[in-house]
């Protein structure tokens, strides 16, 4: 191909190139940013899960706590009787008979009689109270009985309830794990050598944000001086492709790395020399040089 139309071959195919990836990193941003809309409405979502599981838990530990009380007082009260048969209701039945033969007496013994009726009216008025006190006994535990299966129905019904809630925050934990680890890979395929970890999976399995750059697996703290420059150099070429601007970038300290990763922008190295005076030095392939 001719010079003057291989040129104009090249400049076209690059516009078209840009102009794709303005394109694709425009979609990604406008999906990162739906993504996170989604994110924290589930996260919402799950703090209000947690909160009517909170809810829930208390209200069993409640009920536990009124089903045993009611059945340490159940233990207390005497076992159920049959006042039918029972022994002493058969004893005062034949005494109200001896005493309703006694009122037919002649008037002459009716004194003595009253004295002797008020005494066992007596006895068996106490003797009634203590037997109304059983009565009244047998119907708390009825009662009782029938209030801790009201109890225990309602603590199964609780439990199904904190069983599906479980259920519906391990699946949205589970969608927002997938959904965390693709946002993670659309950013991080816009850089060359640096990955950042936005989330954090905590121990009880929730997703924190955070904002942590590797380079090749390396915590930037961590890394070397030379990993450090390029590091920054791939972060500046990814943020001036995205927003079509570029301007001259100073290295520092440049002489702590052999080989600069390619830039888009103009570079400028300082380096440490043993010069009295300032040095400047301009390379088409390096860029402008300080020392």
């Amino acid at each position: 191909m001719p010079d003057d139309q291989r040129e104009a071959k090249i400049e076209e195919q690059r516009q078209k190139f840009e102009a794709d990836k303005k394109r694709k990193m425009e979609a990604n941003a406008a999906q990162g940013k739906k993504l996170k809309e989604q994110d924290d409405a589930l996260l919402q979502n799950i703090e209000a899960y947690e909160t009517n599981l909170n809810a829930i838990y208390n209200e069993t530990s409640s009920l536990e706590a009124i089903v045993d009380d009611l059945k340490e007082q159940l233990t207390e009260l005497p076992e159920t009787i049959s006042l039918e048969s029972h022994p002493e209701c058969e004893l005062i039945q034949q005494q109200i008979s001896a005493l309703e033969a006694e009122m037919v007496r002649p008037e002459d013994d009716i004194p003595r009689t009253t004295q002797l009726l008020l005494k066992r009216k007596q006895a068996i008025t106490v003797e009634i109270e203590r037997l109304n006190s059983i009565l009244n006994n047998r119907e708390v535990r009825a009662k009782t009985q029938e209030r801790i299966k009201e109890l225990e129905t309602e603590e199964r019904k609780l439990a199904q309830q904190i069983s599906e809630l479980e259920g519906h925050k391990f699946l949205l934990e589970k969608f927002t794990k997938a959904k965390v680890a693709l946002l993670e890979d659309n950013i991080n395929s816009q850089f060359q050598m640096v990955k950042f970890k936005l989330f954090d999976v905590q121990i009880n399995g929730a997703v924190v944000e955070c904002c942590e750059a590797t380079i090749n697996g390396v915590p930037y703290a961590d890394a070397n001086r030379a990993a450090q420059i390029n590091a920054g150099l791939d972060i500046i070429n990814t943020i001036t492709r995205h927003y079509g601007i570029t301007a001259p970038v100073f290295v520092d300290n440049a002489e702590a790395v052999n080989q600069l990763i390619p830039c888009d922008s103009q570079v400028i190295r300082l380096l440490v020399s043993k010069d009295k005076t300032l040095r400047v030095e301009a390379n088409q392939k390096e860029g402008v040089l300080f020392e």
